[in-house]
C-alpha cells in the first residue's frame, strides 16, 4: 500500500473576486522508502500541495491519504496528532526554537508526544549522532552555520519515526555545495531509517538525488521521471544495503 496517495487534488483561492487556481487536479503516490522530488517554477503550487499533503491546508477538491486513511475525515485535533505521529517536516527556513539548545530542538516532538524523559533524550541523541552534530547537542542555533542548523532541523524531522518526512525547498537558503550535502544526507537517512521522503525544489543540481520527480506546470502534473538518483556523499549506493543509525528495532538499527 502506497504510504501517500494524492487523488485528483485541486485548490482555489478567492481574492477579492479573482479566483486563483493554484492546483487543478493533481494525482500521483508516494510508496514507502521513496524519495520522490517534487519540482517546477515558483508559482505552480508546489508548497501549496505540500500543505496540502502534510494537513496545514485543504484540498478544494480531490482526497489526500495516508496509509489509505483520507485526511478529509480528520478532526482538527486528529490531524495534529496525526503529523505529530507520522509525519516529518523540514522547512527551508530551519524554524528551530531559539531558547533551546540542539538536543532539546530535536527532542521537543518527542515532548509533544509525551515520550519520557529518559527515551526520548536517548532517541535525539541517537539522530544527532546520525547528522554528524554530536558535538554541537549543546550549542544554540545562534552558534551554527546554516547547513548545521538544517542537519538539526533533519534530525527533528525524523525523531517520532514517521512513515514521511515533507521538506519545502529544504536547500534554498544554503549555498549550492551545502545545499548538495543535506539532500546526501537526506537520502542517506532515506536508506537508513526507511523512511519515505517528499521534497519539492526547482534546482535542476538538487533534483538529480531524487528517485521519481514530479513535475508540476500551472498547478498540473506535467510529468512523473523516473531516474537514478545521484550516489551519496560517502559513495553508498541509493537504496541499497547501509549501516548506521535505524529506527529503533528495526533491521540494522539500535534497539
Amino acid at each position: 500500500m502506497p504510504v501517500l496517495e494524492v487523488a485528483d487534488v485541486h485548490k482555489t483561492y478567492t481574492l477579492g473576486k479573482t479566483e486563483i487556481h493554484a492546483l487543478k487536479g493533481v494525482s500521483f503516490a508516494v510508496s514507502p522508502g521513496d524519495f520522490l522530488s517534487i519540482v517546477g517554477p515558483s508559482g505552480c503550487g508546489k508548497t501549496t500541495l505540500l500543505n496540502i499533503i502534510g494537513a496545514i491546508d485543504q484540498p478544494t477538491l480531490g482526497e489526500v491519504r495516508i496509509d489509505g486513511e483520507p485526511l478529509s475525515g480528520l478532526s482538527d485535533n486528529d490531524e495534529a496528532d496525526m503529523r505529530l505521529a507520522r509525519m516529518g517536516f523540514i522547512f527551508q527556513a530551519f524554524n528551530l526554537i531559539p531558547v533551546l539548545n540542539i538536543l532539546e530542538n530535536v527532542e521537543f516532538p518527542l515532548i509533544l508526544a509525551g515520550v519520557k524523559p529518559r527515551e526520548r533524550r536517548e532517541r535525539a541523541r541517537e539522530l544527532i549522532e546520525a547528522v554528524d552534530l554530536t558535538d554541537y547537542g549543546t550549542h544554540k542555533p545562534d552558534e551554527l552555520s546554516g547547513g548545521q542548523r538544517q542537519r538539526v532541523a533533519i534530525a527533528r524531522a525524523l525523531v517520532n519515526d514517521p512513515e514521511l518526512v515533507i521538506a519545502d525547498e529544504p536547500t534554498a537558503n544554503l549555498d549550492s555545495e551545502t545545499g548538495g550535502m543535506i539532500l546526501a544526507l537526506m537520502q542517506r537517512l532515506n536508506v537508513e531509517q526507511r523512511v519515505s521522503f517528499i521534497f519539492s525544489t526547482h534546482d535542476p543540481d538538487i533534483m538529480r538525488y531524487a528517485k521519481r520527480i514530479v513535475r508540476l506546470k500551472d498547478g498540473l502534473v506535467a510529468g512523473v521521471d523516473e531516474q537514478e538518483p545521484a550516489a551519496t556523499a560517502d559513495g553508498a549506493e541509493p537504496g541499497g544495503p547501509a549501516s548506521g543509525v535505524g529506527k529503533p528495532g528495526s533491521p540494522g538499527g539500535r534497539p
